[in-house]
Order: structure tokens, then C-alpha cells, then sequence
């Protein structure tokens, strides 16, 4: 992923990029706070996208 963030207009377009260099403090430590939960949620919307796919679960539920 680091490859992504790094230059790619890809990466930029698909929002890996990150934050840019020069925000200050305060929002590089959001981003750095909010990384990992929104890392589980985009995981578990394809869990539940999945499942509901194979009408595993109850559409109701998500």
C-alpha cells in the first residue's frame, strides 16, 4: 500500500494516498487515529456484501 501513497494518481484517485505532507500536526494524528477502523469497516461492508450475496444473513441486519 505504501506504494500507493507514495505517488500514484491511482492511489490519490482511489483515496490511498493518504494526507498530504504538509497538513499540520492535528491532522496527520486523525489520520493516523482513524486508519485501522476505517480499514475494519471497509472489511466488513465485503463480509456482509458477501453474505448477503449467498443470502447467509438477513438483509435487514446491514
Amino acid at each position: 500500500m505504501t506504494a500507493l501513497k507514495s505517488s500514484s494518481s491511482l492511489g490519490r484517485w482511489l483515496g490511498l494516498a493518504g494526507i498530504a505532507g504538509d497538513e499540520n500536526e492535528k491532522a496527520k494524528r486523525w489520520a493516523q487515529r482513524l486508519e485501522w477502523p476505517m480499514l475494519f469497516l471497509a472489511l466488513w461492508m465485503l463480509i456482509t456484501w458477501y453474505l448477503s450475496l449467498r443470502e447467509e444473513i438477513n438483509p435487514r441486519l446491514h
